[in-house]
């Protein structure tokens, strides 16, 4: 090594260092070119994954990591909103099964009282037809009676009746 420089770089000419450094340049370029989008877009890609946080004026950005339990934990919402439902539906499908039984009960009640008052009406008809025959029957003796009677203002008897 002479004078601060390594024995490989003092034994080149100038010509030679700046064809190196041209080449050293060209070849960063070309690195440069073929490999920066595919790690821009890594580096991307691992934002998108794992999100960024807020920065000066830009809002920070949920990553999909974030976003994936944010969809879980949702789904865990949505299922648990979805028992209750099943339970309420369970003890509305038991009251409605009670109000059915209790109809069924009502209509053989209501059955019973209707026959009940078929009976009773036909006794009603019975009672007025046999009504009908006595009133017959009076109206009948009452003017068999009154054909037998005397007419009015002859007395058969002047004094009091004799037993």
């Amino acid at each position: 090594m002479t004078g601060g420089l390594p024995s490989w770089l003092a034994e080149r000419t100038v010509g030679e260092l700046v064809a190196a450094g041209v080449v050293v340049v060209v070849v960063a370029g070309w690195l440069r070119r073929k490999f920066w989008p595919g790690l821009r877009d890594l580096v991307l890609g691992l934002v998108d994954l794992v999100g960024a946080p807020a920065r000066g004026n830009r809002p920070a950005r949920p990553g999909l990591l974030a976003t994936v339990d944010d969809l879980v934990r949702r789904v865990h919402e949505v299922q648990s909103e979805q028992g209750r439902q099943g339970d309420r539906m369970t003890r509305v499908e038991g009251v409605a099964a009670e109000a059915a039984s209790a109809s069924v009960a009502n209509q053989a009640q209501l059955l019973h009282v209707v026959e009940q008052v078929t009976a009773l009406d036909a006794k009603v008809d019975d009672v007025a037809a046999e009504q009908t025959r006595i009133r017959n029957a009076v109206e009948a003796a009452q003017a068999a009676a009154a054909q037998n009677e005397p007419a009015e203002g002859a007395h058969t008897h002047d004094g009091p009746a004799e037993t």
